[in-house]
């Protein structure tokens, strides 16, 4: 019975398991049959049994040495299988006058691409490209080969040639899209996912890659779609998992972008980009743990993968794992130094205390994850009436941001300024957001809209004068400003730093926290104000009679305290604690707590180092009035280093708790002397560690001394320019006017 043709109409309905079935069947009868090992082996191929299937070509190639199907078959199975030495040798047995001798020659290209034989691929590609029968896939493959090379535009040349001979491929309009978006032209981009879907509506791929566009450009909602339809077509797609996560991170809903993260990677446990972005994601959940997990896989995968180490090392510090702290600042700062991508520019503040490696980060962050939008104009400056000023945040609920600028919006001249806030707060409904909403002339909810919404509702609203309060902080949206939505941006608060960015124009800063002439700054111009830092006059003031002891030269009961983020704590800070501990026997130490991890890690480290457990105290998660009165418990606090107390430092000053701190370079770093030289306690900002130290235990001893300090604060609490939030706002007010009055000409740094 002759087999053969049972086999072969069974493989041309797609039956492969019947169609093989049958072959082995007249193999049983004619093992030497050329045609039936033939169809064997290609029948194998799309069972994706690639051993058996070369066993089959060899078998074949045996009976008849000449079948040059089989030659080129058998090494593209050995292609599959990685051997791609014996891949090589059979593509180059393909004699020339085969009509297959082109296809072989685009597999030997592939083959030396692999083995990063460059020339040799480059040499065999452009051999191809004179031959007449090309195979189909050439273009394809010669324009991915480019691309791979970073020669983008010529890359782009072969996909459009391709698409000229071919334009019904939806994979050329597909890799034509990815280049496009490499380069930044966004609508190219997306104009060539869109074809390739037009072509066919059931490419998931291509409906992924149109959701990554759309989410690059900001366009959130129907990224959104696309990512479902993608789903909706195959649930398995962990591409259209990740960029769906990716936007539901963006938005702050950080649980579902965890499950979504999660689906992608036990989709493809590979796929180093949902590793990482689980690692962020834990780091905005306060699941540190788990954030330093899935940091340390995506590492594992990927050693330099872009921001790893710096989640890494946060999620350390969060948690007050100090082990490779050394090892870690090291890697950072010769990271950071060769311009390599390691940290987000928050993380790289907090790390190290030096201007010109934040720069170097910052630049590098925004270049990777926001730029694009360089050719967007400025609208010019609408004659209004009033300023029109905005004020942009995630912050606009219980955070220390609010804290410190409410009053600000509730102080603003309104015969010449108009107030906008716009905010995408997660919280709807706590007491600042109430309270901002109502200070404001116009609140906009930015919770579910695009950046690209955002900046067009701006420019409607013609924003003269547009403020970012994150910049490179938990929940920044630097997109919406690097569309240059309004004529004058700056950064202020949120971020202690230059942005490094060219759609900023402005900082604001104080003479303190950077000198004037001090060189190292961004391309923003700098507006110094009396102080940096504004403050809110109506924060709670908890009261009640201070301890005495402070009138008596007993050092009983003495409390040191730093209330500052987990983060900024480090060894090297906590030595001098140590020291200081080491000689003010009678004396505590209170931390922020609420982190069981953390607080076991600090106390087993100061046990380490001979401080009594028992003296190392964690103030437990409280109300802000609660954490407020806990100063009136403490007598000094000892500020962290190279990042300051912000406003834990200045809450401590306004409850009449000195504060002593370690001046830097960089401005978090001197934020503290900020602080102090806003309520006149400048000597209280010291230039050494041995200062520090001593200036403590000078203060632990000298009581009468710090009782002076304490009443000094009390007195001035009203009067000081740190708490005179009118004051600050008029100067404000003025800096606004002149950044208008600069418009059109050479921008200038503002003094007040």
């Amino acid at each position: 019975m002759n087999y053969f043709p049972l086999a072969l109409e069974e493989y041309k309905k797609g039956m492969n398991a019947a169609a093989l079935n049958y072959a082995h069947l007249g193999l049983k009868l004619a093992p030497k049959d050329a045609r039936l090992l033939f169809l064997a082996g290609i029948i194998s191929v799309g069972l994706q049994e690639f051993s058996r299937a070369a066993e089959y070509f060899k078998g074949c190639l045996e009976v008849d040495r000449t079948n040059v199907d089989a030659v080129l078959n058998l090494g593209s199975v050995y292609q599959e299988l990685g051997d791609l030495a014996s891949a090589a040798r059979q593509f180059a047995a393909i004699p020339e006058s085969s009509t297959l001798r082109s296809k072989a020659l685009l597999n030997l290209a592939m083959i030396h691409t692999i083995n990063g034989e460059l020339q040799q691929a480059e040499e065999l590609y452009v051999d191809l490209m004179k031959r007449k029968n090309r195979p189909d896939d050439f273009f394809l493959n010669y324009g991915l080969f480019l691309f791979q090379q970073g020669k983008l535009q010529e890359s782009i040349e072969q996909y459009q040639l391709g698409i000229q001979a071919s334009p019904n491929d939806k994979k050329l309009w597909l890799n034509l899209s990815a280049v496009y978006n490499v380069l930044g032209e966004f609508q190219h981009a997306l104009d060539g996912a869109n074809q390739a879907l037009k072509l066919d509506p059931g490419y998931a791929d291509a409906w992924v890659s149109r959701g990554l566009l759309l989410s690059r450009i900001g366009d959130i909602g129907k990224a959104i779609d696309a990512f479902q339809h993608a789903l909706r077509l195959n649930k398995k797609n962990a591409q259209a998992w990740l960029g769906m996560g990716a936007i539901r991170h963006q938005l702050g809903d950080y649980e579902f972008a965890k499950s979504a993260y999660l689906n992608a990677v036990t989709l493809d446990p590979g796929m180093t980009a949902a590793l990482f972005n689980l690692g962020s994601v834990c780091l905005d959940l306060g699941e540190y743990k788990e954030s330093l997990a899935y940091s340390l896989a995506t590492l594992d995968q990927a050693n330099d993968y872009p921001f790893a180490f710096g989640n890494l090392f946060f999620a350390k510090m969060q948690i007050g794992d100090w082990g490779s702290y050394s090892t870690d600042i090291g890697y950072i700062r010769k990271a950071l130094s060769s311009g390599k991508p390691v940290s987000t520019p928050f993380v790289a503040l907090t790390a190290v205390d030096d201007p010109a490696l934040h720069r170097a980060c910052a630049e590098v962050w925004f270049k990777e994850k926001v730029s694009g939008f360089e050719s967007e104009p400025r609208p010019t400056r609408q004659k209004n009436d009033r300023i029109r000023v905005g004020y942009v945040s995630s912050d606009f609920r219980e955070h220390p941001v609010a804290y410190l600028i409410a009053e600000l919006f509730e102080l603003h001249d309104r015969r010449r300024f108009y107030v906008v806030c716009i905010g995408w707060s997660a919280e709807s409904d706590d007491l600042m957001l109430r309270r901002i909403k109502t200070s404001c002339d116009l609140y906009i909810d930015a919770a579910q809209m695009t950046d690209a919404a955002v900046a067009e509702l701006i420019r409607q609203n013609r924003i003269d004068i547009l403020i970012d309060l994150n910049g490179y902080t938990k929940g920044a949206r630097t997109g919406i400003f690097a569309r240059r939505p309004s004529p004058v941006q700056l950064s202020y608060i949120g971020y202690l730093g230059s942005m490094h960015a060219p759609c900023y124009q402005y900082l604001i800063v104080d003479r303190y926290i950077i000198p004037e002439g001090s060189i190292g700054g961004g391309g923003e111009r700098r507006v110094y104000l009396p102080t940096y830092q504004v403050n809110d006059r109506k924060r709670p003031l908890p009261q009640y009679e201070r301890q005495e002891s402070l009138e008596t030269d007993s050092a009983s009961n003495f409390a040191f305290c730093c209330l500052n983020n987990n983060y900024k704590l480090n060894p090297e800070v906590c030595s001098l604690w140590v020291e200081i501990l080491d000689q003010a026997p009678h004396s505590s130490l209170l931390l922020a707590g609420g982190l069981d991890e953390y607080e076991k890690n600090i106390r087993d480290w100061f046990s380490k180092k001979s401080i009594d457990q028992n003296r190392i105290r964690f103030l437990p998660r409280t109300s802000r009035y609660g954490y407020l009165a806990a100063y009136l418990e403490c007598d000094l606090f000892l500020d962290t280093f190279p990042y300051n107390a912000g406003t834990t430092g200045s809450d401590a000053l306004w409850m009449g708790v000195p504060l002593i701190t370690l001046i830097g370079d960089s401005m978090p770093a001197r934020y503290g002397l900020s602080l102090l030289q806003g309520v006149g306690l400048g000597e209280l900002a010291v230039k050494s560690k041995a200062e520090y130290v001593g200036l403590a235990l000078e203060l632990y001893r000298d009581r009468v001394r710090l009782r002076a300090l304490t009443s000094h604060l009390e007195a001035v609490r009203d009067t000081a320019s740190l708490f005179n939030s009118p004051m600050f706002v008029r100067k404000l007010e003025s800096a606004f006017q002149e950044m208008v009055a600069q418009l059109g000409q050479e921008q200038k740094d503002i003094f007040l």
